[in-house]
């Protein structure tokens, strides 16, 4: 006798209440009811997606917080030595792994790496050893793309550059190169053979869209000092001058350029804003300057799209002449109009967004002046500048309950896959807005870690682009933190299913053939009596996940190497729930084992807070694991089923 069911697949949800309909193209169910057997239920699914508006609101899910040291070394002040907001970078992802760097309880240059998404973090310590109570004295970081270099420079305050590099292939090859300090140079005062680099302070890497690497720096002082560039080359391994490209020396009055952050847009334009300072103290901040470039920095244009400068070959020992880079003296830079004594900090932060539009966070007083730099400073408000295509700059306050947002310290800015913006600021707190709504609608997302970090947060600007939120602060208690939120799924999921282990034992060693891009439901062949799918599970949205597995056979989940679920035996035809375990990342390893036979039914499900609950349609489900799970000791194993359930066993 052929027993019938239905089910209905119902539709999940986005967060603006579009729907993505999922259409039952076959349901099968084989079974007898006079042997009292339960059938597979064959689903397949077909995705059709509506036309989603930008999101109004951004959502964001705390999933990880990890800790690459506890005894890093602090500053009894609150600007310190590890997280700084003019370190470009301090926290990077690349190629599978994440990186960041700090000062270590002995004070020694220290960069630390884990393989993403769940791996634990490994040091390496150099032998320089930062001696200056000095918060300048940051370390920065950037990776080279073509060769898989990893650069830093270090410990600067007007010194002779400090700067280490890998060997080619570090970043490139993780799997195959010695994580220690045997891969990495002895440290030089050189990028080109025989020509010391003199006065460095700020250095900063910043990637190229074609791979390279451009070194930014000041040379000489506050309130007197130019901005250099300099290119690496990762096909010849090679530095080369680019020239002065900011002059602040020589010039009436001597002044000195202040960079927020130097990127570079989707469409490879590199974009750079800065405040002057005419003196050694924080009272002369003034103004706000921008200019961008199309050919990596050699020319140099304004707002409205005109050539204005030209980047000087000159070294820094050069004699000095007035020149024809950016300065003072080109007004159509300015875009905004900032006096003495507004308690206007230097140096902090700006991104660029999908469509090449730059935007850039400032704080200073909205209304008078304040002499006063540390009483000025309580009174500086956070201000959102950003800019359209047609050079147009707009300017929104940032709010907290409709009050505007004091800044005690500098703040941290990244655009979202949306070009959503979200700004950390006085020690985690995060706030949000929308370009749905022109970014006039910020609000705070959350201040669940207030009051617990002592420095200026670093972004990942690589990890935005996978949906994590991931940022790095010292804790008051010396410990390193790295913070990570799962935001909204930026990826189109192209999933097909999972793949499939057939076996005619009921224990997982006698194989009966695979499948590749199938259902937990779909037919088993004859002659099975357990069965592995396996694959990804990818989510679409940052919330929490219910999963839901309904069957009559016995069966163990595993999701993220964690068993989740062991059903033991099962009488009848039974439902189980269970939580998705969140971690930073949309893709979750999934093995599902069951004692199922061919009259056994099985079927996955899921509901969320914007999920309504279904079945986990195909496109959510790939055939490979991409998680991989770095253990503290690499051993063989194999996948065993048990009492216990699904466990990794290692092999003799």
């Amino acid at each position: 006798m052929i027993k019938q069911n239905k089910r209905t697949l119902l539709t999940e949800k986005s967060a603006h209440h579009h729907r993505n309909f999922y259409h039952l193209c076959l349901l099968l169910i084989v079974g007898s009811k006079l042997m009292k057997q339960f059938s597979i239920t064959l689903i397949f699914a077909s995705l059709s997606v509506a036309a989603s508006a930008a999101p109004t609101t951004v959502k964001a899910l705390r999933v990880n917080e990890t800790h690459p040291t506890t005894t890093a070394y602090v500053l009894s002040t609150q600007e310190q030595l590890s997280g700084q907001s003019f370190q470009q970078d301090a926290l990077v992802s690349y190629n599978g792994y994440q990186y960041t760097v700090y000062y270590n309880a002995n004070r020694n240059v220290t960069i630390a790496r884990r393989k993403l998404p769940l791996g634990t973090w490994k040091e390496v310590v150099f032998p320089h050893r930062n001696t200056r109570d000095d918060s300048h004295d940051v370390i920065s970081m950037g990776i080279c793309k073509n060769d898989g270099t990893i650069h830093l420079a270090y410990d600067h305050h007007n010194n002779t550059l400090q700067y280490n590099r890998s060997v080619p292939g570090l970043a490139n090859d993780p799997e195959h190169l010695a994580w220690d300090i045997s891969n990495f140079g002895a440290m030089t005062s050189q990028l080109v053979s025989d020509v010391t680099i003199p006065n460095v302070t700020y250095p900063r890497f910043i990637n190229k869209p074609d791979g390279d690497l451009l070194f930014e720096c000041r040379y000489k002082l506050s309130g007197d000092g130019d901005s250099y560039l300099r290119e690496y080359n990762g096909l010849t391994h090679t530095w080369k001058l680019i020239g002065r490209y900011v002059q602040g020396m020589n010039a009436n009055p001597n002044a000195c350029a202040y960079i927020n952050r130097m990127d570079y847009d989707v469409n490879g334009r590199l974009h750079v804003s800065w405040c002057w300072r005419d003196d050694f103290s924080g009272c002369s901040n003034h103004d706000l300057y921008y200019g961008y470039s199309d050919d990596n920095g050699k020319t140099w244009k304004d707002t409205h799209d005109s050539i204005v400068a030209v980047t000087e070959l000159i070294d820094p020992t050069d004699s000095r002449v007035s020149g024809t880079c950016m300065r003072e003296g080109l007004p159509s830079l300015k875009i905004a109009t900032i006096p003495y004594n507004k308690g206007y900090i230097n140096q902090e932060t700006q991104a660029t967004d999908s469509k090449g539009r730059v935007h850039i966070v400032n704080s200073y007083m909205e209304d008078g002046t304040d002499s006063n730099w540390t009483t000025s400073r309580t009174k500086a408000v956070l201000h959102h500048r950003y800019r359209d295509a047609d050079g147009t700059w707009h300017c929104n306050l940032i709010k907290n309950n409709g009050a505007n947002v004091n800044s005690y310290c500098r703040v941290q800015l990244i655009i979202d896959s949306n070009d959503n913006a979200i700004v950390i600021a006085n020690g985690a707190e995060i706030y949000t807005a929308t370009a749905a709504n022109n970014y006039e609608d910020w609000q705070l997302l959350t201040n669940v870690d207030k009051d617990r970090f002592c420095s200026e947060p670093q972004f990942d600007h690589n990890a935005i682009k996978d949906g994590v939120l991931s940022f790095v602060y010292l804790s008051r208690n010396h410990t390193i933190s790295v913070i990570d939120y799962l935001l909204d799924n930026p990826r189109t999921l192209t999933g097909t299913g999972l793949h499939a282990d057939y076996y005619t034992d009921g224990i997982f060693t006698q194989s009966n053939g695979s499948a590749g891009q199938v259902l937990p439901g779909n037919p088993l062949p004859a002659g099975t009596k357990s069965v592995r799918w396996s694959g990804t599970l990818e989510t679409r949205f940052a919330e929490p996940y219910t999963l839901y597995l309904t069957t009559t056979a016995p069966t163990t989940v595993s999701i993220n190497d964690s068993t989740v679920l062991n059903t033991g035996k099962v009488s009848g035809l039974k439902t189980f729930s269970f939580k998705l375990p969140a971690i930073n990342s949309h893709k979750n390893s999934l093995v599902i084992e069951s004692k199922a036979t061919p009259s056994d039914s099985l079927s996955l499900e899921w509901s969320g807070d914007r999920t309504a609950h279904t079945v986990i349609p195909a496109v959510h489900l790939y055939p490979d694991a991409s998680v991989s799970i770095d253990h503290q000791q690499c051993r063989p194993c194999r996948l065993t089923y048990g009492k216990k359930g699904c466990q990794l066993k290692p092999i003799a």
